[in-house]
């Protein structure tokens, strides 16, 4: 599939996401690398930290299909999933629902499955 670091990956995931804020007419900013606690923020407002993770598929048992973050310093939890067959899908929710239906991860993390109940209809 495809031949990216994880790094590139990352890089990837936040540019998608960017697109698809603007597209629907919600200005994002990317955030420098390694900035503390979301990458991206809408309209230079406060209350619109958004960090984003990405999932790349992989078709093999025991492969990851969550999503792990860290559960403080963002708004908003923004989700991409690509695809076996290259599209990809963008879930974009709000810090409260996303604590909720997480689940404990290690470390102090937290994990949102990919069959979360409304990623799933």
């Amino acid at each position: 599939m495809m031949k990216l670091t994880t790094k590139q990956f990352g890089d990837a995931c936040e540019y998608a996401v960017l697109a698809e804020l603007s597209f629907a007419g919600l200005p994002a900013t990317k955030m420098p690398d390694g900035w503390p606690g979301y990458d991206l923020m809408v309209g230079g407002r406060t209350d619109s930290r958004i960090s984003v993770k990405g999932m790349r598929y992989i078709d093999k048992p025991g492969a990851i299909k969550f999503w792990r973050f860290h559960p403080d310093g963002w708004d908003w939890l923004a989700v991409t999933r690509f695809n076996a067959d290259q599209t990809r899908t963008i879930y974009i929710a709000p810090r409260e629902w996303v604590l909720s239906v997480a689940g404990p991860g290690s470390g102090g993390l937290r994990d949102l499955y990919g069959s979360t109940r409304a990623f799933s209809g």
